[in-house]
């Protein structure tokens, strides 16, 4: 992969000149199915409920938990449990299809979900991620059906007491349940090469200026090409 870190003192916005492929991006926002399993189970063939994504799992009808009718008391057991949503796995699940969309790139961003997200694409093995609280991208383009058919999509989310310690799991003094779920968008980034993968930006105010970072994705390909921008 061949990285350009290119620093700019304008306000700028990178944008596709003729030499970069079309960069569509796919909503998988929506209605889908969801179910509960143990933490031992592997892949249901049985989906319960559904939800709402972006939504947490206790927003599944019919609902996967009853709710909660003790009394409350803080800092239950070791700090990490809570009095639901101990020791199980949540699977959201929905199909889609990519029609003849040629593509070097096929990415499925989830921008965030709790606790330790897995994700299976027609039933492979795609990827996971422990953290709660940033983007997780996965390349899935191994995974998708050649002949542009349907494409079954399952991603897990674990509890907040199965994490491992070394991950940050948002402790909050005011809080005593810790639904997971996918909390935020979720979509397919399709593209060709060069990829604008990451963009950061550092402002400098008092010169007026903002310094851009960006990391291209060219392939292995040393062939040169332009980079355009708009000045705003």
């Amino acid at each position: 992969m061949n990285k350009i870190k290119s620093s700019l003192a304008l306000m700028l916005i990178l944008i596709a000149s003729n030499c970069f492929a079309q960069r569509t991006e796919i909503s998988l926002n929506g209605s889908w199915q969801i179910t509960k399993t143990d933490i031992s189970a592997g892949l249901p063939s049985n989906y319960s409920s559904t939800v709402p994504v972006p939504g947490l799992i206790d927003m599944a009808k019919p609902v996967l938990d009853e709710p909660y009718k003790g009394t409350f008391v803080k800092n239950l057991g070791n700090g990490n449990s809570s009095y639901m949503y101990n020791n199980s796995v949540y699977w959201y699940r929905r199909t889609f299809s990519l029609q003849n969309i040629p593509a070097g790139i096929i990415q499925l961003k989830l921008n965030k979900s709790m606790f330790h997200t897995r994700v299976f694409v027609n039933g492979k093995f795609a990827g996971e991620n422990f953290y709660c609280f940033t983007p997780s991208y996965f390349d899935i383009k191994p995974f998708i059906k050649s002949s542009g058919g349907e494409n079954e999509l399952v991603i897990s989310v674990g509890c907040r007491n199965n994490l491992p310690d070394t991950i940050c799991r948002g402790d909050d003094f005011e809080k005593v349940l810790f639904a997971p779920g996918i909390y935020d968008d979720v979509k397919i980034i399709v593209s060709g090469f060069p990829h604008i993968k990451n963009i950061q930006t550092v402002p400098d105010i008092q010169n007026k200026q903002l310094r851009v970072v960006t990391e291209i994705d060219n392939n292995l390909n040393n062939k040169p090409f332009d980079l355009s921008y708009i000045v705003r």
